[in-house]
């Protein structure tokens, strides 16, 4: 018998899926409260779980059936999350696009280990209008599977998140010699900035995934090394390049603010540009003109700090807290 609290009513159906795959055949009553742990009790053939989130309680469920599995009748479990959000990445630039179906497959997954978000990285892989170059043969997602994914995450409890880039990354589209694309790229796999044309490319991004619910946005901006040093040096001379990174974030979050979306990017630009040992490891200088600018904008980002090369808790310490900086 289930019993659940009625902030859960919409998804009793799932609860009774997942509950009979995973041979959960007990009294269960469920409930979210909003606070802090995930809280798990009860013994004969009776058990509560009371999660702060509704996709806690899918994590609720699978540590419940494996005590049961191991012969457990008594619980008393209590579980503090060490996040407060937890999220999942699935590249899908690189290789294959990952299917609606397997999407599904891997989404009630994450449920089950407490994940709160899902996001797809899609460079290239999502249709935009009148852009048939992006995403050409590369399995973009139409708008629809966009939607059914994001339904999926709903069912759970879970946000989707879509994950592009508007800057650097962009070579499977940019690679095409059609003079209307190679217009718009500086060097390498970076779009020009300051150009008009740019603006309206990342203006159909953002539009192309305007249908779905979520106005959370991850656009990208990472490992841009080359920026303003190709076509954008032929046509405006050597320009301070932090300045220029500057500029160009705060046209893409006006384009943002149009459709709604809140952003977040990556942060490693900004270390590569103000610092002199070009990475996480330097310290910040920051001029007052683009002390200006971080003012400005840093209400509107947030920042994400990424780094998979450091093999020591001392070194990852000293780039969060030069990350922390920055957003201050």
């Amino acid at each position: 018998m289930l019993q659940i609290n009625h902030s859960l009513q919409q998804s009793e159906g799932v609860l009774e899926e997942i509950c009979s795959g995973l041979g959960l055949d007990c009294q269960l009553e469920l409930e979210v409260d909003g606070k802090e742990n995930l809280r798990i009790e009860g013994s004969a053939d009776s058990y509560r779980i009371r999660a702060p989130k509704e996709y806690m309680i899918y994590r609720g469920l699978l540590v419940l059936a494996s005590q049961l599995s191991q012969g457990e009748t008594d619980i008393q479990i209590l579980e503090r999350p060490a996040y407060r959000q937890l999220g999942f990445m699935e590249d899908c630039s690189r290789n294959a696009v990952l299917t609606v179906e397997a999407s599904k497959i891997l989404i009630r997954q994450l449920a089950l280990m407490g994940y709160s978000h899902f996001q797809l990285y899609m460079e290239d892989t999502y249709q935009l209008r009148d852009e048939p170059y992006f995403g050409y043969f590369r399995g973009a997602y139409t708008k629809e599977e966009l939607q059914a994914i994001e339904e999926e995450c709903h069912r759970y409890g879970m946000e989707f998140i879509p994950c592009i880039q508007t800057l650097a990354h962009l070579i499977a589209y940019l690679k095409w010699n059609i003079s209307s694309i190679q217009a718009i790229r500086d060097v390498d796999n970076i779009l020009l900035i300051g150009d008009e044309r740019t603006y309206a490319l990342i203006d159909k991004m953002f539009e192309a995934l305007s249908h779905l619910k979520t106005r959370t946005i991850n656009i990208g901006m990472d490992e841009a090394h080359l920026v303003g040093l190709g076509q954008y040096l032929n046509q405006h001379g050597y320009q301070k390049r932090s300045l220029i990174m500057c500029q160009h974030l705060e046209r893409v979050l006006d384009i943002a603010d149009k459709y709604g979306f809140h952003c977040s990017m990556w942060s490693d630009m900004f270390f590569q540009l103000l610092t002199a040992s070009k990475d996480y490891t330097g310290q910040l200088e920051i001029d007052s003109e683009i002390q200006a600018y971080l003012d400005r904008l840093k209400d509107r980002v947030t920042l994400i700090y990424w780094d998979y090369y450091q093999t020591s808790r001392e070194s990852y310490g000293q780039k969060l807290a030069s990350h922390q900086q920055l957003g201050e």
